[in-house]
């Protein structure tokens, strides 16, 4: 078959009149439909074909039916308008999928989601993404229950705002339904703030099979410096933990740090929440409200979380915290932290056994055995202790000195100055 040519106004309607002569040709019988077929390079059954329609509806009869057929309607210009005017106001910082979904839910204005991103670029608001090259790798399948392996991260941002310094979110994601099991924000990424996460996250789901994360000094320590408290954890608590190697690895949880700084921040400046605590009290309104969006049904109903009875939620709190081995001096003294602490019912096996110390969020218990002791606190004269700060956390605290430097700390972000 010969090339396809598309013609357009003048030269279409030169073909239409030749097409016209041919066939009053052929109607009056000088040409027979083979001679006509081959000067019009059609078949003979395409011919026939044109003769009756030529015969029945004359010339208007061979023209393109889709000639006169109108294109898709455009959106009447006080639309555009519209959302112009509510994205000058409100929207200013939404990407065009989520402000599709806004327009629709608040406000019943239906616009697609390639003509917003073609307003957005066109008002300034959106910038078009410039795409890498990236590396290749392999991709594995889910897991089959909820449950059976849960992808834990935190993502430092500018949660409450540009200028209001950056917070730490931690998440947990089930990796077999995608829904967000666990939302929690705090100060910085740390112990106690991941123990914090798990005592939540445990008490309103069960205890999961398997935590997939990074390889922070949180969770895992170089070979010749003995588990982590969170390893110690895990390992009372009977869960496995497997170390991602990259980011990709766990990208389940990557993708979804980033669908939340897009949406979650927009959802907390709607509501004009500005501190952890408000933001930690919204969380379960906006974990229902992006499941509902995002989650997907696992391939296999069963919930592989372990369920624990009333006695044994009460032992999870004494897991998921830091635990120290001390010795008791001859005055039944232990040190920790610059402090001293006067154990007032020593007993003998804490005497020949040592204690064990519990800190969780600055709140200290000593044990004997299963049995707690009761103590005094004495803070020692030359206590000054030099923590050792990660990379993460030291970030953390050049920020806090530029915004006090710059007289825009608020309290309000700062719950514990």
């Amino acid at each position: 078959m010969g090339q396809k040519i598309r013609l357009y106004g003048q030269d279409k309607m030169m073909v239409t009149l030749g097409k016209i002569k041919i066939l009053e040709e052929l109607q009056a019988k000088r040409l027979s439909q083979k001679e006509a077929a081959s000067r019009l390079g059609l078949s003979t059954r395409q011919v026939r074909r044109l003769q009756r329609r030529y015969s029945l509806s004359g010339a208007a009869g061979i023209l393109d039916g889709r000639s006169n057929n109108k294109g898709r309607p455009k959106l009447e210009g006080y639309v555009k308008n519209a959302v112009k005017s509510l994205v000058s106001e409100i929207y200013f910082d939404f990407a065009p999928t989520f402000l599709m979904e806004k327009l629709w839910d608040e406000h019943n204005i239906k616009v697609s989601r390639e003509t917003l991103r073609a307003w957005l670029t066109e008002w300034g608001y959106h910038t078009p993404r410039k795409y890498k090259h990236r590396k290749f790798h392999p991709l594995r399948n889910s897991r089959d229950s909820v449950g059976e392996l849960i992808q834990i991260d935190g993502s430092h941002h500018e949660w409450f705002g540009e200028g209001n310094g950056k917070f730490c979110l931690l998440v947990a994601i089930d990796d077999a339904s995608s829904a967000i099991l666990g939302l929690h924000f705090r100060e910085t990424e740390s112990t106690d703030a991941y123990f914090g996460l798990l005592r939540k996250y445990i008490k309103d789901n069960g205890v999961p099979q398997t935590l997939y994360c990074d390889r922070h000094s949180v969770f895992k320590n170089n070979p010749n410096d003995g588990e982590t408290q969170f390893q110690r954890a895990a390992k009372a608590l009977s869960i496995e933990v497997i170390y991602a190697r990259s980011p990709e690895a766990k990208g389940r949880v990557e993708r979804a740090n980033k669908t939340l700084q897009d949406r979650l921040i927009k959802e907390l400046r709607l509501r004009s929440i500005r501190d952890i605590t408000s933001a930690n009290n919204f969380m379960p309104e906006y974990i229902k409200m992006h499941n509902n969006k995002f989650a997907k049904k696992p391939r296999c109903p069963e919930n592989k979380h372990l369920r624990l009875t009333s006695d044994q939620a009460k032992k999870v709190d004494g897991v998921l915290c830091k635990q120290y081995r001390k010795r008791l001096s001859k005055n039944d003294v232990v040190s920790h932290r610059g402090y001293n602490y006067q154990i007032l019912d020593a007993t003998l096996t804490a005497r020949q056994r040592g204690v064990t110390l519990c800190e969780f969020e600055g709140e200290i218990k000593i044990l004997s055995a299963t049995r707690e002791l009761k103590f005094e606190v004495f803070k020692k004269n030359n206590n000054n202790p030099n923590k050792l700060l990660n990379r993460k956390e030291l970030d953390q605290y050049l920020d806090r000195l530029w915004l006090l430097s710059n007289n825009k700390g608020d309290n309000r972000l700062h719950p514990d100055k």
